[in-house]
């Protein structure tokens, strides 16, 4: 029946979207630790240096869509590139171009080893 199935694909539209704000607001804070108390100036330095790229590349709503598609597809992948076009000399970070790709757009050779060049990239 037409009306029991948009009931059922309602259910599963709420159970992505309200896991997904869960999971996307556990992510607060960034803490970075070193391993010995020389390294607390380096930490420090990282932690406002993921704080600042948070802000200025929307990281949140990116970490939110990567995890929603990761709740649908059961995995999910960032596709992350450089495009020097669109960066500026006072804002070079806008040259960043952040997407998801869709998982079955993908193809694993179950063949390849580490020691080889790949085939294709994404």
């Amino acid at each position: 029946d037409e009306r029991a199935q948009r009931d059922i694909d309602g259910e599963v539209f709420e159970i992505v979207e309200s896991g997904t704000a869960i999971l996307s607001n556990a992510f607060k804070r960034i803490n970075v630790n070193g391993q010995s108390s020389q390294d607390k100036q380096n930490a420090d330095n990282n932690e406002k240096l993921i704080e600042y790229e948070d802000r200025v590349l929307d990281i949140p709503r990116i970490r939110k869509q990567w995890i929603k598609s990761a709740r649908i597809h059961g995995t999910a992948y960032l596709k992350v590139t450089w495009n020097v076009a669109k960066e500026k000399p006072e804002k070079p970070y806008k040259g960043i171009d952040v997407s998801l790709v869709d998982p079955k757009a993908l193809f694993f050779n179950p063949d390849h080893t580490a020691d080889q060049p790949p085939a294709r990239a994404v």
